[in-house]
């Protein structure tokens, strides 16, 4: 879930704005203000407006989550077949990184290099039951 209220707090503190003073400029009381730092109010769509213009914060900034490497895609001009491998090959690479973990750090070398090259370098393939 979204902690809007702590990236509220800490844009806050990054320009040393109290409480007070920013909930005259929100046009709300301080109590308001304290509910959305601790997360039991979340502020109106108005409200969150008001203060993506005080911190130059677009709304996506304030409500996208704290998963830095988390993208969207834009899939527009693409086929519903190329859709569907994108998401294919996405969902591939996940599960290559949850069973990479699982292996010994020797063997997710030689992995990587296969999944990158396609190949093995002057090594032999074996599969041992």
């Amino acid at each position: 879930m979204v902690d809007v209220g702590s990236k509220i707090k800490a844009l806050q503190m990054s320009q040393k704005i109290t409480q007070h003073e920013f909930a005259l400029r929100l046009g709300v009381t301080k109590s308001a203000i304290s509910s959305y730092e601790n997360g039991s109010r979340l502020p109106s769509y108005h409200i969150l407006i008001k203060i993506s213009h005080i911190f130059k914060a677009s709304i996506d900034d304030l409500l996208s989550s704290a998963d830095k490497k988390a993208q969207t895609l834009s899939v527009s001009g693409l086929t519903d077949w190329q859709i569907a491998a994108v998401k294919s090959a996405i969902d591939t690479y996940r599960t290559w990184n949850a069973i990479r973990g699982q292996v010994p750090e020797n063997m997710q070398k030689l992995l990587d290099e296969f999944v990158e090259t396609g190949a093995l370098k002057d090594k032999p393939v074996t599969f041992e039951e």
